[in-house]
């Protein structure tokens, strides 16, 4: 739904605008975008990124020249604090992006796509993971979304000089640390308050381990006035295994990472499970495709730097749909533990 208002400091809604739909609800006019007037603001009031980005398009080609995303942040209390002028994005638009700060994990999940079980040690130095950040922002215009995990990113006892480091890189960027939430309890207050005072956001994913002391990590944020989202526990968690050994086979394709854009030490790809095939190989011995990985120096920039991201791979024939009831991996993870081995 998209709702303009009357100027500055005067939120009046005058109209709704739909692609297919016209008439009133609560006594405000629906009308095309065609038929609006052009002189005020308009925002978009949807979630999804993709979409508002498409009809920002729409709007900019019937001439409508101010145009905002009402995009909920609870760091914000005013309206104006929940508006991004789509102005200032300019035509590369990069939705989300994402980097390993920690490439091992404390829980270990069966089937994980960025395969954290086989990894030992966090292995990342700050520097040269901040100017990775810094060469994928010069690639595009804007990134929407920055996702810091791994792994499990409060593993990485440099998680403050990360935290900052991203935010002077990216500061009209959302900022987002994904973690299963088993650390959070046991932050010091300095991380927390850099987290706060950044306005970077914690995404919490609530496996059944962090199910049982959910409420001390929310009380520990909510104390420490950290913004969270939380990705509900579910008795019947399901996962699923990411990959098959062979191309076509009895399981159905499936992408479940399409548009997690990865860099990871000076190079870039278009999601995790094929930035991280390296890790299953050496482990296993196997052969899974990773063409499609280049370096941040030879990537393409702009519109040309999109198109690639968003090109199929030849990893994108192994990667199929086979789900799993939620489980950890037990002592020296397995290759069924990751893959379907069915011919």
């Amino acid at each position: 739904m998209v709702a303009t208002w009357g100027g500055a400091g005067d939120h009046e809604i005058v109209g709704i605008y739909d692609r297919e739909k016209t008439g009133t609800i609560m006594g405000i006019p629906i009308a095309k975008y065609e038929d609006g007037p052009r002189d005020i603001p308009v925002i978009i009031s949807l979630a999804n990124c993709k979409l508002v980005m498409e009809i920002e398009k729409d709007l900019r080609r019937v001439g409508y020249r101010t145009v905002y995303w009402y995009r909920e942040n609870p760091y914000e209390d005013t309206l104006e604090g929940q508006l991004e002028d789509m102005g200032t994005w300019g035509d590369a638009v990069l939705p989300q992006a994402e980097m390993h700060i920690s490439d091992a994990c404390n829980l270990n999940c069966r089937g994980c796509t960025h395969f954290s079980p086989l990894f030992h040690s966090i292995d990342a130095d700050l520097v040269s993971r901040l100017e990775d950040v810094r060469k994928l922002a010069g690639k595009v215009t804007h990134i929407l979304d920055f996702y810091l995990l791994g792994g499990e990113p409060f593993l990485n006892p440099e998680i403050s000089a990360y935290v900052e480091g991203i935010y002077k890189i990216l500061p009209r960027t959302r900022r987002i640390i994904v973690t299963n939430g088993l650390l959070v309890p046991r932050l010091s207050n300095e991380v927390l308050d850099v987290i706060r005072r950044t306005k970077t956001f914690v995404s919490i994913s609530e496996y059944e381990p962090t199910h049982e002391i959910i409420d001390q990590i929310t009380s520990r944020l909510e104390t420490a006035g950290v913004k969270y989202t939380l990705r509900a526990f579910d008795s019947k968690q399901m996962f699923n295994k990411p990959i098959s050994l062979v191309s076509d086979g009895k399981y159905p394709q499936k992408c479940i990472s399409d548009g997690c854009v990865n860099i990871y030490k000076g190079k870039v790809c278009r999601c995790p499970t094929l930035m991280y095939a390296f890790k299953f190989n050496e482990v296993f011995g196997t052969q899974l495709p990773t063409d499609g990985i280049l370096t941040l120096e030879e990537a393409p920039e702009g519109a040309a730097f999109l198109k690639w991201l968003k090109a199929p791979v030849l990893l994108c024939a192994h990667c199929v749909e086979n789900p799993i009831p939620w489980s950890r991996c037990e002592g020296q993870p397995k290759i069924d533990d990751f893959a379907a081995t069915e011919k």
